[in-house]
């Protein structure tokens, strides 16, 4: 559930700078159209909108993974 609704934020916010990018205001577009318009962009771009989402996810929820991850991997080349 978190992941699919990080992706479909995220699928959102592509559509919106995509549109910004072409010169579009997005203030001025129906949020229906916006919607619309991102859920097919979901659609379309599935896989690495859920891969982005469970990084944004693991970065969120787990903080000092990469601290760890970083200590872990200079403890390793000390030791072997």
């Amino acid at each position: 559930m978190q992941l699919m609704t990080l992706a479909r934020w995220l699928a959102h916010k592509a559509v919106k700078e995509e549109w910004r990018a072409q010169g579009t205001k997005v203030q001025y577009i129906e949020a229906s159209e916006i919607a619309a318009a991102a859920n097919l962009y979901l659609v379309q771009h599935m896989a690495e909108l859920m891969k982005e989402a469970a990084i944004r996810h693991m970065v969120t929820a787990f903080p000092y993974i990469g601290v760890y991850a970083r200590a872990l991997s200079r403890f390793q080349r000390r030791c072997l």
